[in-house]
């Protein structure tokens, strides 16, 4: 087993995120203009997952990649806008869960203590609302399965699979400065 089965499901869930996230949810879906700029960042496979994520989720991972391109603006990975897809669409596999906002800030908890195994064990085989808190604890084993099903890129799939534990396993197909990029912009 490696350190990530070990460790908790979510360990970058820090509670002030989450407070500011709670307070997020209440934002609508992004503003035609932001859902044309992410349409003309995918493949269509890619939109048709993203655009069935929910409008916070949406709003969420256009932010990401705001901050991604801000954070990149001044390195040699600027014009890359792979980088800013991967970012879109990072928490893909959320939609696995089919959590209302009150029951993914208890699962996110449950994250910071509850290991990798126990989350794969529910999301596998418990029923109803277990089952789903364990799909989102792995959203992103599942999100990464899910692009790749669709036919997605392969820099996409892998961040969303390594995005909430060690991104560095990530590396070197998606170099160390966009790495870096990537997890400070979730966390914003």
């Amino acid at each position: 087993m490696t350190d990530r089965e070990e460790g908790a499901s979510l360990p970058r869930a820090y509670l002030n995120v989450l407070a500011g996230r709670l307070i997020d949810t209440f934002h609508r879906a992004p503003p035609a203009a932001e859902q044309t700029w992410v349409m003309s960042l995918l493949t269509r496979e890619e939109f048709d997952l993203w655009s069935r994520l929910s409008p916070y989720d949406q709003s969420h991972s256009v932010r990401v990649a705001q901050g991604v391109r801000r954070r990149l603006a001044a390195t040699q990975y600027a014009g890359d806008l792979r980088w800013l897809s991967v970012a879109i669409m990072h928490d893909i596999g959320k939609l696995e869960s089919n959590l209302a906002v009150h029951e993914r800030m208890l699962a996110t908890l449950a994250g910071r203590i509850v290991k990798s195994s126990t989350a794969m064990r529910w999301a596998s085989s418990a029923r109803g609302l277990t089952r789903r808190v364990g799909r989102y604890l792995i959203h992103g084993a599942l999100g990464s399965e899910m692009i790749r099903s669709a036919g997605g890129r392969e820099e996409i799939a892998l961040w969303s699979s390594v995005h909430q534990g060690d991104g560095l396993a990530a590396e070197p197909m998606i170099p160390l400065p966009v790495i870096k990029a990537l997890t400070d912009a979730d966390l914003e």
